[in-house]
């Protein structure tokens, strides 16, 4: 950080402080880094007059990693003040800051603005929004956004596959076992295999 804060310094005297495209590496390594420094990184975001997308992404996602996931909603807040259009990469880490924080009210607003936003087809925002409502214990929800996902990859079934082990409500037939056991084939994972067996 000591290297760190000698760069801010001197994008300080090139008056470059408040340039975007300058100050965005120390905002990265400072929020996303193990050996950052998360409140510097606020600390140097509020600097700027005119932070991009970009930017409020960087910092929704270190605060859903860090140990205030719900900060994260201030800054997509200010994000949509600022009339600035949220991307494919804001809803996952917004996503799962609406999980540990044990705010469901939060998740199904973020479900609304996936949706108003045109990412109901994002893959990742979907997969995103599934593991949220299996991690709730709303796995009727969780089951809404995989059957209405275009593609399911691997991680949509394992989703799937956890939140219905997990809650052990599944009601196996034949063509559900074995379109779960190709599954757990494509994922490889042996030990759910063996449950549906």
């Amino acid at each position: 950080m000591a290297e760190l804060k000698q760069n801010h310094s001197l994008l300080i005297r090139l008056g470059l402080s408040s340039d975007n495209h300058a100050i965005s590496p120390l905002i990265i390594f400072s929020s996303l880094s193990p050996h950052g420094d998360l409140r510097y990184a606020a600390t140097l975001f509020f600097t700027l007059t005119d932070p991009d997308t970009f930017l409020f992404n960087t910092l929704i996602r270190a605060f859903s990693l860090s140990q205030t996931p719900s900060i994260s909603f201030l800054f997509y807040s200010d994000m949509l003040y600022r009339a600035l259009s949220p991307n494919n990469f804001t809803f996952p880490s917004l996503i799962k800051s609406s999980s540990p924080s044990a705010i469901i009210h939060h998740g199904r607003q973020v479900h609304a603005h996936v949706l108003k936003f045109g990412f109901g087809s994002d893959v990742y925002a979907l997969n995103a929004l599934a593991h949220m409502y299996v991690i709730f214990g709303l796995l009727g929800d969780a089951r809404k956004v995989f059957d209405r996902m275009p593609v399911r990859i691997v991680v949509s079934w394992t989703i799937m596959i956890s939140g219905m082990r997990k809650e052990e409500k599944v009601e196996l037939d034949m063509y559900v076992a074995a379109t779960m056991l190709s599954a757990c084939t494509g994922v490889g994972t042996l030990e759910m295999g063996e449950w549906i067996h």
